[in-house]
């Protein structure tokens, strides 16, 4: 069986948190999101030509005031700004998570690694990675999903095996 990856590395709001992981607030009281980087990757495996399984993840990243080195006070301005971010990327994958990623209770679909696993099975009974809006079982955005998984396959053809 042969395996070949995409990924691609984009970005999402993110609410920006303290250096101990409370939600900052500015002087003025209100919370603020930033920009956090995501890395999503699509693995499609290959037996005898026919795709026999597709595997949809991502990697999240959360966003931290930042301290000097050495000191543990954020890097805040003496107006209450912030002046400086951290990115740390999550321990696990949301997949890796399944339940304790907590959508559940907020998609009547369910978990987002089942709602992957959905989508994947989709692409395989259709025969292809498709963006089909009829596709009801996921309410996770996925085109980003598909685009990869075309761009695996592509590079399966092209003999490119690996990330």
């Amino acid at each position: 069986m042969a395996c070949t990856m995409t990924w691609e590395l984009s970005s999402t709001d993110a609410t920006l948190l303290m250096p101990d992981g409370t939600n900052y607030t500015d002087p003025e009281g209100k919370t603020k999101s930033v920009k956090t980087p995501v890395l999503s990757t699509v693995k499609v495996y290959i037996y005898n030509d026919k795709v026999v399984k597709y595997e949809i993840d991502e990697l999240q990243s959360k966003p931290y005031i930042s301290t000097a080195r050495g000191s543990s006070t954020p890097n805040i301005d003496e107006n209450g700004y912030v002046t400086g971010v951290t990115w740390k990327w999550n321990e696990m994958t949301k997949r890796e998570l399944e339940y304790g990623y907590n959508m559940e209770n907020a998609s009547p679909q369910g978990e987002w690694y089942i709602q992957a696993i959905n989508l994947e099975n989709y692409w395989l009974e259709n025969g292809e990675p498709v963006d089909d809006e009829a596709l009801t079982s996921v309410t996770i955005h996925y085109d980003v999903y598909t685009k990869l998984a075309k761009q695996a396959l592509e590079n399966a053809k092209e003999g490119i095996i690996g990330a």
